[in-house]
């Protein structure tokens, strides 16, 4: 479910944390200039995002410049995509400009793809492509540093569900955060040769699925438990598994 473009009236927003590829929840469509482009906006997160990086339409892997154009690949020249982070703080200048939304369509707070094809019917063959984008997610806090910044540390990524307004929605000050920077550095050391045996956490959550729920797929990701305990949240991770959540749907 995570490759497609939901259009819906109803979507539920998605959760990204570590790095995954995703479609999203299509929010916008409309065609212009008697048809000849289409034009189309796609959630992706439901929060600000660290990178939206590679673009795949259909499936195919295809590379844009810096103005937005697709250059390889089936829908080169076809297709433009414009990435925005969540970070944006007015709309997109081209679809104002191209389409019937206002200065006030700015999606404030998500991670979003507008993507503009212009009509080509040997190009176009099976319709309006689906996009799908590889991104890495959540900037999640960190006890031990102080900061927040993009990790798949599992426990990080764990810590910050509990505490998000979209999950457990619990104030920082009841999560134990010395025994969760314990689990931070648990997850974050090396346990075989090479230094690629890490508990980490990459994949997606849907806001329409139960708290509990969504905090049992995230646990997966390092045979953890989560107890409250003399006044505490306490996270507490096993050290000799390792799995990791590639796709949690």
């Amino acid at each position: 479910g995570a490759m497609v473009n939901a259009v819906t009236p109803s979507g539920f927003h998605e959760v990204v944390y570590g790095e995954v590829r995703k479609g999203g929840v299509v929010t916008f469509q409309e065609v212009t200039n008697s048809n000849q482009f289409f034009h189309q906006v796609v959630i992706i997160a439901a929060h600000e995002v660290e990178s939206l990086g590679h673009i795949y339409l259909n499936g195919e892997l295809s590379p844009i410049n810096a103005s937005g154009m697709v250059t390889g690949g089936t829908y080169a020249n076809k297709v433009h995509i414009y990435k925005h982070l969540g970070d944006q703080t007015t709309a997109d200048s081209g679809l104002v400009s191209a389409t019937s939304v206002d200065s006030n369509f700015k999606n404030q707070g998500l991670a979003y793809l507008y993507m503009k094809c212009e009509y080509d019917p040997d190009v176009f063959t099976t319709g309006v492509p689906v996009v799908t984008c590889l991104v890495k997610g959540k900037k999640v806090y960190n006890p031990s540093t102080d900061t927040t910044v993009w990790s798949d540390n599992a426990a990080l990524c764990i810590r910050d569900y509990m505490t998000s307004e979209y999950g457990f929605d619990v104030p920082s000050a009841s999560m134990d955060d010395t025994t969760f920077i314990a689990a931070f550095n648990a997850c974050d050391n090396s346990l075989g040769s090479g230094g690629l045996n890490k508990m980490t956490c990459n994949g997606s959550l849907s806001c329409k699925h139960e708290y509990e729920k969504n905090i049992a797929k995230l646990l997966t990701s390092c045979q953890g438990v989560i107890y409250w305990s003399q006044g505490y949240w306490k996270p507490n991770f096993s050290t000799n598994k390792i799995q990791y959540i590639t796709a949690i749907q």
